[in-house]
């Protein structure tokens, strides 16, 4: 009896052997590549496992630094507008536009007063309430300009001298301009100080001649400021009356 179990139990093992082997040989052929898999030549490693989920959520809260730039409302609902600087892992200036009850991150609004302009919040689960003082945008500093300096505006009420270009204006880069004495044709003049700058010799300046009117006869004049007034009297056109002539008196 013993000997018939160990023979049935040595054709159980050896047929369960063949049985893997075959399946072994079988996958290899269906997949010809499972032996570069399992030889692992450059060293691949299992990525790593995913993190827990619920270790994300138990972090715990981040406060942030929120400016207030403007409170808003009309008809349907009022908003808070902030801005939070760059930090880290935030290179950029984040810009919020939040509803009472909405919230980013860990930053919540609670509460909007357009009247007081001031904002409600939750920061991290601590209630802070933003206003323009003290938690908004300071305003940029301008930059100081002594009078005289390239770029400065002029002092008011002084006035600089004849010649003299206002501070801030730059001229062009040229040699000064000395004035030299014209020289006339015939006359002789000191020689210039200045080999660079050349004089000019004046010039009489051409005018038409004006003739001379031509004097007319006062009886010419009286005949035809006659004609004239007789014209008029004909189309009906009123006309001045008529100087008498020199000398005749009038009638």
């Amino acid at each position: 009896m013993n000997l018939t179990g160990k023979i049935l139990r040595s054709a159980a093992g050896t047929l369960l052997l063949a049985t893997v082997v075959q399946a072994d040989i079988t996958e290899s052929k269906d997949n010809p590549y499972r032996v570069i898999v399992d030889r692992n030549p450059f060293g691949l490693q299992d990525p790593p496992p995913a993190p827990d989920p619920s270790s994300l959520t138990n972090q715990p809260p981040v406060k942030v630094d929120a400016k207030l730039t403007g409170v808003t409302s009309d008809s349907s609902s009022k908003r808070a507008w902030l801005m939070i600087p760059p930090g880290p892992g935030r290179p950029q200036p984040k810009y919020l536009s939040l509803s009472e009850g909405d919230s980013d991150g860990d930053l919540k609004v609670l509460e909007i007063n357009e009247t007081e302009t001031t904002v409600k919040v939750l920061n991290a689960g601590v209630p802070v309430t933003l206003n323009f003082k003290e938690h908004g945008l300071a305003a940029p500093v301008a930059p100081v300009i002594h009078p005289g300096l390239p770029g400065a505006a002029p002092v008011p009420g002084v006035v600089p001298a004849p010649g003299i270009p206002p501070p801030g204006i730059r001229t062009a880069a040229a040699a000064p301009y000395a004035p030299q004495p014209s020289v006339t044709p015939g006359t002789t003049g000191q020689p210039s100080a200045n080999p660079s700058l050349r004089t000019i010799p004046a010039r009489n300046l051409r005018t038409t001649p004006v003739e001379p009117q031509q004097q007319v006869d006062p009886a010419v004049q009286y005949l035809q400021m006659k004609v004239q007034e007789e014209r008029a009297r004909r189309e009906g056109i009123p006309h001045p009356p008529i100087p008498p002539l020199p000398g005749v008196p009038s009638q």
